[in-house]
């Protein structure tokens, strides 16, 4: 029986297709701006955050289950020790998986709290938990970017807000790929 699940299971991982890509960048600036109780602060990093000259990994991807109107897309920053997720954005919507749009060379999948759209050569991706990316290419396959996030502590009255910026390169190119697949699922 054990046998069975496990060729079972293999089966159903076999058969999800998925694209991704993955851009490694450099944080070339980073700014904190705070308010508690009625007094500002500014600072250049968090404690525990990025600072400027840190690498982070910027990861995009857009999967399906082969046969199946199951679909996912997702994009997300995070430290590169992965230890510290800076971004995410992972539109759901109903059963089936983000609405899917296409309106000349903008392509979309969106639900009430996230939202990611992309071009040839821009990438901007909202979050109702994290804020807003965007990130756009500036040469074959350079891109900069630019992250603005708020952070409100729930037991304090301080509210927080980081924007940082960033120069990335692929280390995984499938950026086209990545985009003909989310509108792929256009058509399920």
């Amino acid at each position: 029986m054990r046998a069975f699940i496990v060729v079972l299971m293999m089966t159903i991982a076999t058969q999800a297709v998925a694209v991704s890509g993955l851009m490694r960048c450099t944080i070339k600036s980073n700014h904190i701006a705070g308010i508690t109780e009625g007094k500002s602060e500014t600072y250049s990093h968090d404690t525990d955050g990025i600072r400027v000259g840190d690498t982070i990994d910027i990861e995009y991807s857009a999967s399906h289950l082969k046969d199946s109107l199951i679909t996912d897309v997702s994009f997300q920053l995070y430290s590169s020790d992965r230890d510290i997720n800076l971004f995410f954005a992972k539109p759901l919507g109903d059963w089936q998986g983000p609405k899917i749009r296409e309106l000349g060379k903008m392509i979309s999948a969106t639900d009430e709290y996230n939202e990611i759209y992309t071009t040839p050569d821009l990438i901007t991706a909202i979050s109702y938990n994290f804020g807003r990316v965007e990130l756009r290419r500036y040469y074959k396959n350079d891109w900069h970017g630019l992250a603005v996030g708020t952070i409100s502590v729930s037991k304090s009255s301080t509210i927080q807000t980081q924007i940082f910026t960033f120069d990335c390169r692929h280390t995984v190119d499938n950026y086209d790929a990545f985009r003909k697949k989310i509108i792929s699922f256009k058509n399920d």
